[in-house]
């Protein structure tokens, strides 16, 4: 939450807040389907809980500052409108 009432104009913690609560909420509907129905359920659980998630976790930020980065560089290198003029 502190995300994204720190960087409110960019959208992109957004989608990281949705791809968590996805993530959370697969892992517990993973988790019900081991206990109700699919032992094999279980072992996935596990996977996502423990692979998946922290690979979320360690590499989207990453991701969303490079991104911004890559932004951030366009934004210097377009030309303004003087250069257009001359």
């Amino acid at each position: 939450m502190f995300l994204l009432a720190a960087f409110p104009a960019r959208p992109y913690w957004l989608y990281l807040l949705a791809y968590h609560a996805v993530l959370g909420l697969g892992t517990i509907g993973l988790y019900a389907l081991g206990i109700g129905w699919i032992p094999a359920a279980f072992d996935v659980h596990q996977f996502a809980r423990t692979y998946v998630s922290e690979g979320v976790s360690l590499t989207v930020p990453l991701l969303l500052y490079l991104a911004g980065k890559a932004d951030q560089i366009r934004r210097e290198d377009a030309p303004t409108t003087t250069e257009f003029a001359s």
